[in-house]
């Protein structure tokens, strides 16, 4: 699957998971475009950004070629939702950004963002029965409680 992982792209110095939400959504207008090129066009114009933003610089020797880049997210985000229905479009072209940075999903990619934000991810929470519901009640009031 897309990318192979010596060939994920970079992720900015300060990643956003709200820009990269936009991002998404930039993805499938692109998408549902009457230009031929739109998806080529966006997938350009996101790695060159990528690259300007992770301040990174090919090293001489370095097999890294933007436009191999370019060539690859434009393929897979083109397959990906073309595949997609309507109402799952906006999920595949979050699946092609968590992919092409190496993740294996959207929810992975972004609490991996929030965690590189500094952001707590909160845990899952059990089923609700009315005996967790007591006692979530009964800590909710006690300060030392991991539920406050």
């Amino acid at each position: 699957m897309f990318p192979k992982p010596h060939d994920a792209l970079p992720l900015p110095l300060r990643p956003n998971l709200e820009q990269y939400k936009k991002l998404a959504k930039d993805l499938v207008r692109a998408h549902r475009s009457d230009e031929p090129d739109a998806m080529r066009c966006w997938a350009a114009n996101w790695v060159e950004r990528l690259v300007s933003q992770a301040a990174f610089e090919p090293a001489p020797g370095i097999p890294v070629r933007i436009e191999e880049w370019t060539s690859g997210v434009t393929r897979f985000a083109t397959q990906e939702l073309a595949s997609a229905r309507d109402q799952g479009a906006l999920a595949a072209a979050q699946f092609v950004l968590a992919r092409s940075h190496g993740f294996e999903s959207w929810t992975k990619f972004a609490e991996a963002l929030d965690r590189l934000a500094g952001v707590a991810v909160p845990p899952q929470r059990p089923p609700i029965t009315p005996e967790i519901d007591a006692l979530l009640l009964r800590f909710s009031t006690d300060s030392d409680s991991p539920y406050t």
